[in-house]
């Protein structure tokens, strides 16, 4: 039987390459990916990277921005919008990860929600930095 070192180092640079495209995916859509539920005066969020549920009045919502978030250097964007809240927590939404993204602009549009304007992808040294936050990091 003849080995082929060749045909090893293609297989082996394969077999790491899609795992590393598979992990990046599976980071991305685990860190972004939201359930929103809007209903009558309450904001529901499921976090999937947290695996929590938070439920919020709108009142709780000290105001939002508009933003965009990036993947890779040279990569895609998305928008985004960052909601804040009064006890200082953020809340970043990802239209590409989230299928009532208009819905929640035009319910926070009608709530009256303070709009503090646009904010540029800011990254810190682990989590990305946000302008309008209290308690920033």
């Amino acid at each position: 039987m003849n080995f082929d070192f060749g045909l090893f180092l293609a297989a082996l640079f394969f077999i790491l390459f899609t795992g590393y495209i598979v992990f990046h995916l599976s980071y991305f859509f685990g860190f972004y990916f939201k359930y929103l539920e809007i209903e009558d005066n309450c904001i529901s969020i499921f976090d999937l990277n947290k695996f929590k549920f938070k439920k919020n009045t709108l009142d709780e919502i000290l105001g939002y921005s508009k933003s965009e978030a990036y993947f890779g250097k040279n990569g895609w964007k998305s928008k985004s919008i960052v909601i804040y809240f009064k006890n200082g927590e953020t809340s970043e939404l990802v239209k590409v990860f989230l299928s009532n993204f208009d819905s929640l602009e035009e319910e926070l549009k009608s709530k009256k929600n303070k709009y503090l304007g646009f904010e540029g992808y800011q990254t810190g040294w682990f989590y990305r930095r946000y302008k309008f936050n209290k308690n920033k990091k």
